[in-house]
């Protein structure tokens, strides 16, 4: 990203994902519902990519002023009633795509309790 070509406009690459997981977040939050498959293409890509980008923003180094927040906002969706929903919406995509869903469903839930684990 050339700093100087976008100048008042540039972001880095993982302040922009720090953006676009809070995002989905919000969007999970206000709209997911249970067990429904999502009908907006928003809220479809929030489902499905939010994950990606926490781990593309990690990859790159977050900047440290939005590390504590994103770990907060990610324990409490982690902690909330959609959490569960979401499991639900991931695993019928992975029915779709002919995928066993318990090893996943087992893998999701194991790495949500270890990431609920960190102080």
């Amino acid at each position: 990203m050339d700093q100087g070509r976008s100048k008042e406009y540039h972001l880095q690459p993982q302040d922009s994902h720090f953006l676009i997981v809070t995002k989905c977040l919000k969007i999970m939050s206000k709209d997911l519902k249970r067990d429904e498959r999502p009908r907006e293409e928003a809220l479809e890509y929030a489902c499905m990519r939010w994950y990606h980008h926490v781990v593309n923003g990690l990859e790159q180094e977050l900047n440290p002023r939005y590390s504590e927040q994103l770990c907060t906002d990610i324990k409490v969706f982690l902690r909330s009633e959609v959490f569960e929903s979401w499991v639900n919406i991931v695993l019928c995509y992975c029915f779709t795509l002919d995928i066993q869903s318990t090893r996943i469903r087992e893998k999701v839930y194991i790495q949500a309790l270890n990431f609920l684990m960190v102080p």
